[in-house]
């Protein structure tokens, strides 16, 4: 006799635009004996009647199924705050089955998993009661909530609401909810749904100061790990960067142009170009928002390859900088800004360094025709008649492509900022911020959060030599315990005596107290004041 399916209908909410999706579960009550075989076939099932319509309910004005509507999702206090209506409509679980609904943030390879809701058989139930006594996975998730003896005719409402630590990722992040039907011997990925594309957050320092009504009280879930700020935060010291009264900086994009034949001036829409522009529009148009930079100078320059006459090499990448330069003046306000032009005819030193950065067998053997031969005496010659020729073939086909291309160099004064333009640009554009910007990011959040932490960490990333950038990452680390990474902060430096305090810090979380109190001590002509509050921390602690 045929077997009645159930039904999941899951309301997607993205900008107030619902769509219904409708996903069939699993059929009731398969048998004990012959589940094993069958989940592989059971699966095939299941997703080839994905978004099949569900029955209309026998009750007037109610959907049979599984109804998920996101309510809100919103930062506050450092925290995410997401808000879920699941309602359940005239459905029926097999007592030995269950089905976990397991929301999830996801963001280019980044994802958190949120507590599951749990439909459970009684039977089931049991089961998994008896399988967390007898042999407990300290790495399960415990539900948000669990519906126990599921029945065909009953509803079933739940308001979902969970906080989690705040992550600047998780801003543009997806809203995914994974459902997971399990049995005596299996689990089985139905599906992975998207709830909300882009859930929009708004970060904690772009918000407005007016203080919000807080949630109710939801669980907690502790996705990374923070700790009391108060542990070390009086113990480590942070550097005052050095003032930058003039950011001037460079910038640079290469661009491979696709040119029709006896053309030198630049087609958008031939070939590749469409893609190859984009590296110049993602470089200027950042610096020409907001009146962010002004520009001291454009330099364009075009390559050709070696292969062919050299006059006419170098005729041809000077029309096609010319080429470029016209493009650029007619496709952005660069009236103020100088546009220069250069051209190398023949780019050897660009097929040098292609050759010295592959594994070609014969790299030797060009590096020394390039460097005991002028290009007017014969090295282009010599070069295809390196081992039969089958080398210079090989450079023709794959690597001389790659240097015939146009490099667009910007020169340019980036105006001070905000603190607000800073804690956008941070994760955008932080090469346009100072230190000292970038470290004014940090007074928006508590320190020992995860947010603080990772204001310093991008500081020392992009000023990798610079011992303040350095010894002030170590300090954010420090605060939650992290002395791997303070080792790379440090190490260095330890020999400096501004990263003496935070060395000793390390010392004294590593429990070598030895080593704590000389590092301690030869703070002191340093910072004397925070030197002795360490000092006298290590004879008051046992």
């Amino acid at each position: 006799m045929g077997r009645e399916i159930n039904n999941i209908v899951l309301l997607h909410t993205d900008n107030a635009d619902h769509t219904d999706l409708r996903r069939c579960f699993f059929k009731e009550n398969l048998s004990v004996l012959i589940c094993a075989r069958l989940c592989h076939l059971c699966a095939i099932i299941i997703l080839s009647v994905v978004l099949l319509l569900c029955s209309t309910s026998a009750r007037a004005g109610s959907e049979v199924g599984i109804r998920i509507i996101p309510q809100s999702m919103e930062v506050r206090d450092d925290s995410v705050r997401i808000d879920l209506k699941i309602v359940a409509n005239g459905i029926r679980i097999p007592s030995e089955q269950s089905l976990s609904l397991v929301p999830e943030l996801h963001y280019k390879g980044k994802r958190v998993v949120l507590p599951p809701v749990v439909l459970s058989g009684s039977q089931r139930a049991r089961f998994d009661r008896r399988e967390e006594t007898v042999d407990p996975d300290p790495k399960k998730i415990e539900p948000y909530h669990v519906w126990i003896g599921v029945r065909r005719g009953s509803s079933y409402n739940l308001r979902y609401r969970v906080s989690i630590p705040y992550a600047s990722w998780m801003e543009h992040a997806s809203l995914i909810l994974k459902q997971v039907s399990k049995d005596c011997c299996t689990e089985l990925l139905l599906a992975n749904d998207v709830l909300t594309k882009d859930i929009n957050l708004t970060p904690p320092c772009a918000q407005p100061g007016v203080q919000q009504p807080a949630l109710a009280t939801v669980p907690a879930v502790r996705v990374i790990r923070e700790v009391e700020s108060s542990a070390f935060s009086d113990m480590v010291n942070y550097l005052v960067p050095k003032d930058e009264p003039v950011k001037v900086r460079t910038s640079t994009a290469t661009a491979y142009i696709d040119y029709p034949k006896g053309v030198s001036t630049v087609v958008p829409s031939f070939g590749n170009n469409k893609a190859e522009l984009s590296k110049v529009d993602v470089l200027l148009q950042p610096l020409l928002k907001d009146n962010m930079a002004r520009f001291r100078h454009i330099q364009i320059t075009g390559y050709s390859s070696p292969d062919g006459a050299y006059y006419d090499n170098e005729a041809l990448s000077k029309r096609r900088s010319e080429g470029f330069k016209t493009y650029l003046s007619r496709h952005y306000d660069l009236q103020q800004c100088p546009l220069l032009t250069a051209w190398v005819g023949e780019d050897w030193e660009g097929l040098r360094k292609l050759v010295n950065e592959s594994a070609l067998p014969y790299k030797k053997s060009v590096n020394f025709i390039i460097d005991n031969y002028g290009i007017f005496e014969g090295r282009e010659r010599y070069l295809m008649e390196l081992d039969g020729g089958a080398p210079y073939k090989e450079l023709l086909r794959d690597y001389f492509p790659k240097l015939r291309r146009i490099e667009v160099m910007v020169a340019y004064e980036v105006r001070n900022v905000t603190d607000r333009e800073a804690s956008q640009l941070l994760y955008t554009h932080p090469e346009l911020l100072s230190l000292e910007e970038i470290m004014s990011v940090s007074h928006f959040y508590r320190p020992g959060t995860v947010q603080f932490r990772e204001v310093y960490e991008i500081a020392a990333n992009l000023y990798p030599d610079d011992i303040t950038a350095n010894v002030n990452a170590a300090a954010a680390v420090l605060l939650v315990g992290d002395t791997k990474s303070a080792h790379e902060y440090l190490d260095r430096f330890k020999d400096d005596p501004r990263a003496y305090n935070n060395y000793g810090v390390l010392c004294f979380i590593e429990g070598n107290r030895a080593e704590a109190e000389y590092y301690f001590r030869k703070a002191l002509k340093a910072d004397a004041p925070k030197a002795r509050k360490n000092l006298l921390k290590l004879e008051v602690q046992p």
